[in-house]
């Protein structure tokens, strides 16, 4: 709190106002600086302290021989405890040592009178709160003239602000943003980007290119781009999406291309897609998202399946397998007289039975399509008969059934219906496969864009405000949480997409250790006690009194039971109750988590664990997502030698999961004088971080330093080699990604002049496939760790190298 007014003596008016420095300044021994009394000071310098003291503006002013130092309330603020208030008529080298060497040569350029200079989002580190900070600003250095000074400059006006957050924040957008370009990129749809009136190709993903037949279009209008989309009308529609703001569905859309390699030649696709019309933060439609699958293969399928059953339906015709005879006169108590197939396809034993009979097989559902289309028949002589029905058969077996005849008109006036049937059991199920295979795609691609919309509208209107001039420290800070928060989520998302695809195509590689249950457990109940107490449930625990151990991946073990838990929060009421308990059974231990919850129906329970399922009335309890948390789970458990079920009463009865997971012996004990892992000990390794993501080199620097690790950063590949050759680290941990030169590159020249056993090699990298592995290990790499890692492992594999270090022996 600044101290109270008093009032200014006369030869320091011009220090009047200006808050807590303005106070500050009127109270300074000046007589004990450089400077002097302020009476005597140039009229220059007290216009500048007057204009800094009646601005808001954060204002610097160095002045003199000595730069004196003088700042306002505003720029106090940027100022940490170890500058404000000392710095206060301090000489600029003692009150700025940390950064001189920046500003310093600045300064100096606008004292000879050289001009002023400007910089913009300019990193210049700052000693605050307790220690360096990396912090960024816009600023720009002017001359105060001075008709006294030698060079008629007798100080430099800075007018700063610090752009920190702002900096950040971009930095934390293009990364989401590469994310989902990445996922952009991997999309098992067609998707492109059109932006502005002209529909610009702004993106457009390899299966967009593969349809249009690799033509590039990015940069170009669609119109330009594909002439065929303009002569068969979707440039108007995507006129008139961009006009209305509504968007446009199309199924099994028909759209001709020329084939590159003939003259006049075409190619004929069909495709399922949607233009969706993309708004700025003002709500104005300032671009179309196209998304949609190419269904051509699919249409054919169709098309070779309506023909494939018309041949069967003459085949068996002409056969007379199959062969019905009904007379319509006299309704259902008619006599129909059947085949021998015909009897085996509705499970009757009589040749010859009542209409009524046959109508009994079918259910309830179906017979109205039937009746109707027989008394469509009744009075035509000569019309044809055409119906697909089930038939549910004496031994409760349901097949279906296509029948066609003919309605004939015998010589007394009576109508007997002929015809056949066959058994099309299989073919519906395809057809409804077919049926069910489209759906699940478009509420995938519903949900996908949902969920990836839902964060990224927030964080682009929150980047938006952090530029603006007038924005509070109150609500940058709002918009910083909110950036951090909504990309947590988006993380989270694409993290649970990658791993369904890692564990459908075995790429998913287990890291199994013996682990006891206890430390799974208590794992699992860290990650998922805040959605319990969000929700305030009450948990009960009921686990073995022994040590149980387990061959497992600790970290995919404990997901599996975070799902299980977080799933039973969901759908359980506020101050429910869930209960988890694991049982020793032989070979296996049964974890079990019931919840007092809204239950599943009957029916639904076999569809549990199906990508992308979501229970129908739910959707204000999933809180997000894209439904594959039971599914997940129940494949890793599958990889473990495990498994995954689960059991409900029914709607309003609660639901429970067991998981089955195969137990092991306790692992040998340490020998006498080793512990199982032990730390660096007093003296720590010299480790090397290299990655240009300053955000995660940091915290691993920190993380190392804290176990007592020396630690050099590097953020790009040439300043990794150059540390690397200069310290000599025993351990590099080496991002791949890097500018200037790849952590391959790197890996590389270091193997060349180090050999193995010498420098310990890790590649720690979001790419984490086989071949990824792979490469690493060519390029020089001892181990390649898959991001994120685990902290835990990295610490234990220092512990271990420093073991190994210290081994009579050892490599130096």
């Amino acid at each position: 709190m600044p101290p109270p007014a008093s009032p200014a003596p006369p030869d320091t008016s011009f220090m009047a106002g200006g808050g807590d420095m303005g106070e500050r300044m009127r109270r300074h021994d000046w007589a004990a600086t450089p400077l002097g009394e302020p009476a005597g000071w140039s009229p220059s310098l007290k216009a500048m302290v007057r204009m800094a003291l009646t601005t808001r503006h954060p204002i610097f002013i160095f002045w003199g021989p000595q730069l004196v130092c003088f700042y306002n309330d505003a720029y106090a603020a940027s100022l940490g405890p170890e500058k404000h208030p000392a710095m206060l008529g301090m000489p600029g080298r003692d009150g700025w040592p940390e950064i001189w060497h920046i500003i310093g040569p600045q300064i100096e350029l606008v004292m000879r009178g050289d001009g002023a200079t400007w910089n913009e989002n300019q990193l210049v580190p700052i000693v605050r709160n307790g220690r360096l900070e990396d912090v960024y600003w816009t600023y720009s250095y002017g001359p105060i003239d001075d008709a006294a000074s030698p060079s008629g400059v007798g100080g430099v006006l800075v007018i700063c602000t610090e752009t920190t957050e702002q900096v950040m924040a971009e930095r934390r957008e293009a990364q989401e943003r590469e994310r989902f370009e990445a996922l952009f990129q991997q999309a098992p749809t067609f998707m492109a980007m059109l932006r502005g009136p002209e529909h610009v190709f702004e993106m457009a993903n390899p299966r967009y290119l593969a349809v249009v037949g690799q033509r590039q279009v990015v940069g170009l209008p669609v119109a330009q781009a594909l002439p065929e989309a303009v002569q068969q009308g979707y440039v108007q529609v995507l006129d008139e999406v961009y006009r209305s703001g509504q968007a446009y569905l199309a199924r099994d859309a028909r759209f001709s291309l020329p084939l590159a390699d003939s003259e006049g030649g075409r190619e004929e696709r069909y495709l399922d897609f949607v233009y969706q019309p993309v708004r700025d933060a003002s709500g104005a439609v300032s671009g179309i998202f196209v998304e949609g699958a190419d269904v051509t293969e699919r249409r054919a399928a169709e098309d070779r399946l309506r023909e494939a059953e018309a041949r069967l339906r003459l085949a068996m015709e002409a056969s007379q397998l199959g062969t019905f005879d009904v007379s319509l006169h006299d309704g259902l108590a008619g006599p129909v007289l059947l085949s021998q197939r015909s009897r085996e396809l509705f499970g009757l034993h009589q040749e010859t039975v009542l209409l009524a009979d046959c109508l009994n097989r079918i259910p309830p559902e179906d017979v109205p399509g039937v009746e109707a289309a027989l008394a469509e028949l009744h009075g035509q002589g000569g019309g044809s008969y055409r119906s697909r029905h089930r038939v549910r058969r004496a031994d409760g077996s349901v097949r279906w059934v296509a029948t066609a005849g003919r309605s004939l008109q015998g010589g007394d006036g009576r109508e007997h219906l002929i015809g056949v049937m066959w058994d099309v059991t299989e073919q519906q199920e395809l057809m409804e496969e077919l049926r069910l295979s489209d759906r699940r795609k478009d509420e995938f691609l519903a949900m996908l864009a949902h969920e990836l919309r839902n964060p990224l509208a927030p964080i682009r209107t929150a980047a938006h405000l952090l530029s603006h001039p007038q924005l509070t420290p109150e609500r940058l800070a709002r918009c910083s949480e909110l950036i951090q928060r909504q990309s947590r989520t988006m993380a989270l998302l694409l993290d649970d997409l990658l791993e369904v695809s890692r564990i459908t195509s075995g790429k998913l590689e287990l890291r199994r250790q013996a682990v006891t249950l206890h430390s799974v457990v208590d794992a699992a109940l860290e990650a998922a006690r805040p959605a319990l107490e969000a929700k305030t449930h009450t948990l009960e625990l009921e686990l073995p009194a022994e040590v149980v151990w387990l061959d497992a991946d600790p970290t995919r073990l404990a997901q599996v039971l975070i799902n299980l838990l977080t799933n039973a929060a969901k759908y359980t009421d506020a101050g429910g109750h869930i209960r988890l308990t694991a049982q020793p059974q032989g070979a296996q231990v049964v974890f079990e988590v019931s919840d007092n919850g809204i239950g599943i129906a009957p029916e639904l329970q076999p569809q549990l664990f199906r990508m992308f399922y979501q229970v129908d009335g739910t959707a204000d309890r999933a809180q997000g997502g894209l439904g594959i948390g039971l599914a997940l789970s129940k494949g890793l458990a599958e990889l473990h030698g495990g498994r995954l079920v689960a059991h409900s009463e029914g709607l309003g009865r609660g639901s429970s999961f067991r998981l089955y997971m195969p137990t092991t012996t306790a692992p040998e004990p340490a020998g006498p004088g080793r512990s199982a892992a032990p730390g660096p000990g007093p003296q720590g390794l010299q480790v090397l971080v290299a990655d240009d993501n300053l955000d995660a080199a940091q915290t691993m620097a920190q993380l190392l330093e804290a176990e007592g690790h020396q630690v050099t950063l590097a953020h790009d590949g040439l300043a990794a080699l150059d540390a690397a050759t200069r310290e000599r680290p025993a351990v590099a941990l080496l991002d791949i990604g890097m500018p200037g030169l790849d952590g391959y590159g790197v890996a590389t020249r270091l193997r060349a002049t180090r050999g193995a056993g010498e420098l310990l090699l890790v590649a720690m990298t979001g790419w984490g496939q086989r071949g990824d592995k792979q490469r690493a290990l060519d390029a020089g790499f001892d181990l390649h760790l898959t991001k994120p890692v685990s902290p835990e492992e990295v610490l234990a594999l220092l512990a271990a190298r420093a073991r190994t270090s210290r081994q009579p022996g050892a490599a130096a």
